[in-house]
């Protein structure tokens, strides 16, 4: 009674948080590799007006910034509320999964998770990487990839990427996947 409970607790969210678009499915790129952003030319040899290079895991000022509202007004929880005390940190950590996901860097994606996993079973690291294709399929990846960083659900039991495709926890480790809906 308490699992179906739960279930149709986290279908109701999931459902809330989705407005019935779809989102382009286009690949998550990033214009400069992680390595190569010490040395970037801060304006275009192409072009007479002065353009920035954009750095991997640094975020816009879009970014930063917090939402009032989801999608049809529903009020975000705070992130206190969904266990997370630095909002910031948690964006660059999700700007890195991206990343990571979109280079399919499943060393570094497997060092993430919160283990053992539930749904699905994930016992440990390796399994993870053995079954990667399976976890981080393509809907993942494009949820992932699509996901707003200005635009995140919370709740108390966490924070949910558009879609319900994964869910994130604080731990004592930092910040960590908890739940895969492939």
């Amino acid at each position: 009674m308490q699992k179906s409970f739960l279930l149709l607790l986290m279908m109701y969210f999931f459902a809330a948080c989705n407005s019935g678009e779809t989102a382009e499915e286009k690949p998550f790129t990033f214009e400069t590799e992680p390595a190569a952003k010490t040395e970037q030319s801060a304006t275009s040899k192409d072009s007479n007006t002065a353009r920035t290079a954009v750095q991997p895991f640094e975020l816009t000022a879009e970014e930063e910034l917090d939402d009032a509202a989801f999608v049809k007004s529903a009020k975000p929880s705070t992130w206190s509320e969904a266990g997370i005390t630095d909002p910031l940190a948690f964006k660059k950590f999700l700007k890195k999964l991206q990343y990571w996901s979109a280079n399919d860097m499943k060393d570094s994606i497997a060092t993430v998770l919160a283990y053992p996993i539930v749904h699905p079973y994930i016992a440990n690291k390796q399994d993870f990487i053995d079954k990667y294709d399976t976890y981080f399929n393509s809907k993942v990846k494009t949820s992932l990839a699509n996901q707003k960083l200005n635009s995140l659900f919370r709740s108390y039991q966490g924070v949910m990427l558009t879609g319900g495709a994964l869910w994130f926890k604080q731990k004592e480790a930092g910040f960590k996947i908890t739940f895969i809906n492939n």
